[in-house]
């Protein structure tokens, strides 16, 4: 669990919300503690599936996440949450660092990597600054705020286009239907104020 040293106060902390994926439970209670203590708003789950499940229901603006979980890296779970166009900012956490997880963290663009353990108020500042970097980003803020206008489902369906695939792949990625996907994106761009897939992808794209 991280070290403890002196943190930001609820008055001094940024305001923001963390997901924080970690399979140890004691790990993952001292740390959220940590965060909500800081003035954070803390979702806690125990694995890359439940994040997933979470994210699909709710925004964050960072997601703090252990690499080696189920005795495993989770390195392809960080690139799926990535790829996302709404992907929160994700810091990386590990017991087990190495040049491979190093050098990814580098490619994805990772706000953060803290070798496992570390002091609290290192935590706190990736934290507090990659909240303050993300609402900055008109890019960003502007993605985010037209997402939250669509359903999870729709949401899927967007974050598939965006990644380049067609509607015969997308359908077949989310176990769905190719009249169902077009069904989507018939609710999709009304919402989004856009008049066609092209307008769609030039709106969110990053």
């Amino acid at each position: 669990m991280p070290s403890r040293r002196s943190h930001p106060t609820t008055a001094s902390a940024v305001r923001g919300s963390v997901l924080l994926v970690d399979d140890s439970p004691l790990f993952r209670a001292s740390t959220a503690a940590l965060l909500r203590i800081s003035g954070l708003d803390c979702d806690e789950v125990e694995g890359p599936d439940d994040a997933l499940e979470r994210l699909a229901r709710r925004r964050f603006d960072v997601l703090v996440s252990d690499l080696v979980m189920d005795g495993r890296p989770r390195l392809d779970f960080l690139e799926q949450v990535s790829a996302s166009p709404s992907a929160p900012a994700v810091i990386l956490i590990t017991a087990h660092p190495s040049i491979e997880s190093a050098v990814k963290a580098v490619d994805l663009r990772l706000a953060g990597y803290l070798p496992k353990p570390f002091e609290s108020e290192d935590l706190l500042k990736r934290v507090h600054e990659a909240i303050q970097r993300r609402r900055a980003d008109p890019g960003v803020s502007r993605a985010s705020a037209s997402l939250e206008r669509l359903t999870p489902r729709e949401i899927d369906v967007v974050e598939q286009l965006l990644q380049g695939y067609r509607i015969p792949t997308v359908a077949r990625r989310l176990g769905i239907s190719p009249h169902t996907v077009r069904r989507h994106l018939k609710s999709i761009f009304p919402k989004l104020e856009v008049a066609s897939q092209a307008e769609l992808m030039e709106k969110l794209k990053p």
